[in-house]
């Protein structure tokens, strides 16, 4: 196996343990929230939207709310990665559960990440396999805007999305150029690479294109506690695809996307020696291509239609053991095939019915021997749906549908009703409610693809052979305020959003551990019912038209109707009850600047024995990590020269009660992804 050969790459020991004034929690407070991370204009107001209807709308006219992270957003914060983007974002959480690996998920509004939809150009392009390391994994070389839709209230999007859609919409070519870009960066001391680049060919008549891409990190290992075992997983990471376009006629268009992911990952002990000479390795070798076909014909002025056909191919080589293990070797794969045909009418000028069916054929097979787990999963889900876009009047407008999905894993079909209302009783002001039903099938999900080290032995997952399907409705009501200040005359939006989950037969894991076996074992069942509730707080404001203020609060509840799981908790784990993210962008003639903080309040985290003598549920501090960000761009014989330089966690807030050694609970982490690093880039553009 490609995981035999010895990792060369060595951790050093370095600790850390300063902490961040915690007055400024304060400034949350003061806060009434945060608006996506857009461009430093007044365009952000009403930017062209697609997720929610599959059809080019201002953002001000759909009835299903939509927040939009603009690709200049994503350079003005030095994000490389999709998982760098989102969590910018009000109500986006991007946690690390493991100190081996790394191994992170991404919670919408206080749900875990397997109740988010995460799509590609509207297609779901990521397999439970590829969903265990993918949110990182997707280089933000590829992206030209990411939409979040959170809850529900469209229709057109599978059952599984109960928690919202992140919607990546990759680049399109628009005119011939390129870029490329080196970025040097020291995290814990080590140094780090990061290369990017593009490439673009468009046509005089911007008839047919190409768009090139590649993007590589490679991210040294970090020991932050001396303890001789990593906190911060050895990472070399490259990616490259492409998308090409071609329009036959005016009134069609085809277009081709393409995606390659290769990464080896290592974490625990002795970097520099095999994994089986190691007393903890979690060690994963993986591969993802993703391609996609798409026809788009408009037939006439008032139908349209859209095929869609897409396949995922993830193959994974992974160690996961302690002690030396010499058997604790696995491999997966999963192929994944998605089938689409959309049509859209327009019955008159208010009045547009979308309606189609989608399948989806997953195979998993995950085979761990050392720990007798052989999966081999199919699931084939097919759905047909309906919906209605309605301009009632100026002020109304409804989107109503809903779709029937047939799962392999489910033993009746299911009905999904979803229902988003839009109200405008001033110009300024905008009121939507939403309702969505959804279900999750008892399936493989991707935190079963990890197998977490904990006191010197593995946790693994099963399913529970009586595990029947969870199932939700969610309720949603937001007003948003778009107007200027009349002192100053400067936009801003000011917006609320009230939010509730009832999850019923929701999954929980219990230990059921067989003394007999090495492992530790862990039962997936159907517990408790429960309910996810809260308040979201956002403001943008445009203080001066080159400065500009995005502050942001979330005040939840995840409390499952009675005790639940091992600790016998009402409370979601890992799940603060109050978050929240605050930006200021500068956007002058002579550089930009971006200063952005997160909070993450007290939450509940499981810690297992191992470095501790028994199991305790801890509850963390509340913890900020403040980013600061500049950048130059310089005209060079009519092409661009961008200087960028950065410090991500300026004052290294960090968990400062890890678990050390061999026997660690390797889950226990609690605190940011990463500790203090320092950036510095170059970006030449022609």
């Amino acid at each position: 196996m490609k995981l035999e050969r010895a990792n060369h790459m060595k951790t050093r020991k370095i600790h850390y343990n300063s902490k961040v004034p915690f007055t400024a929690i304060a400034f949350f407070y003061a806060a009434l929230g945060s608006h996506a991370q857009q461009a430093g204009s007044p365009d952000f107001l009403n930017p062209l939207v697609v997720t929610g209807t599959r059809s080019e709308r201002l953002l001000s006219e759909v009835p299903v709310r939509t927040e939009v992270i603009e690709r200049d957003a994503m350079r003005k914060n030095q994000s490389r990665t999709v998982a760098d983007a989102i969590e910018w974002e009000n109500g986006v959480r991007v946690e690390n559960d493991c100190q081996n690996c790394n191994f992170q998920q991404v919670r919408l509004l206080g749900l875990p990440g397997n109740f988010t939809q995460i799509l590609a150009d509207g297609r779901p392009s990521l397999s439970s396999l590829a969903s265990v390391y993918g949110v990182e994994q997707l280089p933000i070389a590829l992206v030209d805007r990411i939409e979040i839709v959170k809850g529900g209230g469209s229709a057109l999007y599978g059952p599984g999305a109960i928690a919202g859609v992140i919607n990546v919409i990759p680049r399109m070519p628009t005119e011939t150029g390129g870029y490329g870009k080196y970025e040097y960066s020291t995290m814990g001391g080590e140094p780090n690479h990061f290369l990017e680049g593009g490439l673009d060919f468009v046509s005089k008549d911007a008839s047919r294109g190409m768009s090139f891409f590649t993007q590589s990190s490679n991210i040294s290992p970090i020991d932050l506690d001396s303890d001789g075992f990593t906190e911060v997983a050895m990472r070399e990471v490259w990616s490259g695809g492409m998308r090409a376009f071609l329009k036959p006629t005016s009134d069609s268009k085809l277009t081709f996307d393409y995606l390659y992911l290769n990464e080896s990952r290592r974490g625990g002990d002795r970097l520099d020696l095999p994994v089986t000479q190691a007393l903890i390795a979690e060690a994963i070798d993986s591969e993802l291509h993703v391609g996609g076909l798409r026809w788009e014909q408009t037939v006439n002025d008032r139908f349209e239609y859209e095929l869609n056909l897409s396949g995922t191919y993830t193959q994974r080589d992974t160690y996961y053991g302690s002690g030396m293990d010499p058997n604790a070797f696995g491999n997966s794969e999963s192929p994944v095939v998605y089938l689409d045909l959309t049509g859209s009418y327009k019955i008159s000028d208010d009045l547009r019915t979308t309606f189609g069916v989608q399948y989806q054929y997953e195979n998993l097979k995950d085979t761990q021997p050392a720990y007798g787990r052989f999966t081999d999963q199919t699931v084939n889900n097919t759905g047909v749906f309906g919906q209605l876009e309605w301009d009632l009047a100026k002020q109304w407008s409804v989107i109503g549908g809903a779709r029937v999905d047939s799962n392999s894993l489910v033993d009746h079909p299911v009905f999904s009703p979803r229902v988003a209302v839009k109200y405008n009783p001033l110009d300024e002001l905008a009121i939507r409610g939403s309702y969505s039903s959804g279900f999750r099938a008892p399936q493989v999900f991707d935190e079963d693809l990890h197998v977490t080290q904990a006191g010197g032995v593995a946790q693994v997952i099963r399913n529970d052979a009586g595990l029947v399907e969870e199932t939700s409705n969610s309720f949603a009501l937001s007003a948003e305020w778009k107007s200027a200040d009349p002192i100053r005359k400067q936009p801003f939006v000011l917006e609320g959003n009230l939010f509730f989950t009832r999850l019923n037969g929701t999954f929980d894991l219990l230990e059921t551990d067989d003394v007999a076996t090495p492992e530790q074992e862990f039962t997936r069942v159907n517990a408790s019912d429960a309910s996810v509730y809260g308040v979201e707080l956002n403001l943008g404001y445009f203080i001066t038209d080159e400065l500009r203020l995005d502050l942001g609060l979330v005040e939840q509840r995840s409390r499952f109707d009675n005790p639940s799981g091992d600790f016998e908790s009402r409370n979601f784990d890992r799940t603060p009850e109050r978050y929240g993210v605050a930006g200021v962008t500068w956007d002058s003639a002579w550089c930009e600047v971006f200063v952005g903080a997160k909070y993450t309040g007290p939450m509940e985290v499981p810690h297992f024995a191992g470095f501790i003598a028994n199991d305790v549920l801890e509850k963390s501090p509340s913890m900020v990590t403040w980013d600061v960000a500049v950048s130059r761009i310089f005209d060079v014989h009519g092409s661009e020269i961008e200087v960028s330089a950065g410090l991500k966690n300026i004052f290294n807030n960090f968990q400062d009660d890890l678990d050390q050694g061999p026997d660690r609970d390797s889950a226990y982490v609690y605190g940011p992804r990463f500790p203090r690093q320092f950036q510095i880039a170059v970006k030449y553009n022609f």
